[in-house]
């Protein structure tokens, strides 16, 4: 069983890195709940904008953790679980891919890029994940189509997601080991009959 988690947007606040630069250059005072569109096409700026920041030097680098996203992540990986990371680089800023690996080895000492993590730019091909895995991610297009339990980290342009979501990794943590040991269980009771 692995667990696939995304970066952006689910561990790693891309979303308010891009607000705060927005904002400093406009004079706005964009806030994350006021983004309902993925690429901020809500803000009234013109994406153009927003694809000059996301090729910046050290944005991924520098991003802040989603809160308790680190903690239950080690978590996870302490009681056994497979971790890996699907994220889809932005393969036009010549930074990034070393950027996301920079970020996660600062915050996760386990963490072998050769082992736990994935680029891919579309990840609905079916190359991972088995119906025993779990794909938490912040994209409804992601999620959509992934063989195991499909888990949105709650943005404001996933709302209309009718699955399985939660807005903090508390609940999304519990979530998971309470569903493992009811399959745990039931599993015994079946081996036990």
């Amino acid at each position: 069983m692995v667990i696939y988690i995304d970066m952006d947007g689910v561990i790693a606040d891309l979303n308010s890195m891009v607000l705060d630069i927005a904002n400093k250059t406009f004079g706005t005072e964009f806030k994350a709940e006021d983004i309902s569109d993925y690429w901020w096409g809500d803000t009234g700026i013109e994406r153009r904008f927003f694809e000059n920041v996301l090729i910046q030097e050290g944005l991924f680098k520098n991003l802040k953790e989603i809160e308790g996203a680190v903690d239950s992540i080690n978590e996870f990986k302490k009681r056994g679980y497979e971790i890996v990371f699907l994220t889809c680089p932005h393969f036009e800023n010549p930074y990034c891919v070393a950027e996301k690996m920079d970020w996660l080895k600062e915050r996760f000492n386990w963490f072998n890029p050769y082992d736990h993590i994935i680029f891919a730019s579309d990840k609905n091909k079916g190359r991972v994940g088995t119906i025993n895995d779990y794909l938490i991610d912040d994209c409804e297009t992601n999620l959509r189509n992934f063989k195991g339990v499909s888990i949105a980290f709650k943005q404001p342009w996933n709302n209309n997601w009718s699955g399985i979501k939660f807005s903090n990794w508390n609940d999304l943590f519990n979530y998971i080991i309470e569903l493992e040991q009811s399959y745990s269980t039931d599993k015994h009771s079946i081996d036990t009959f």
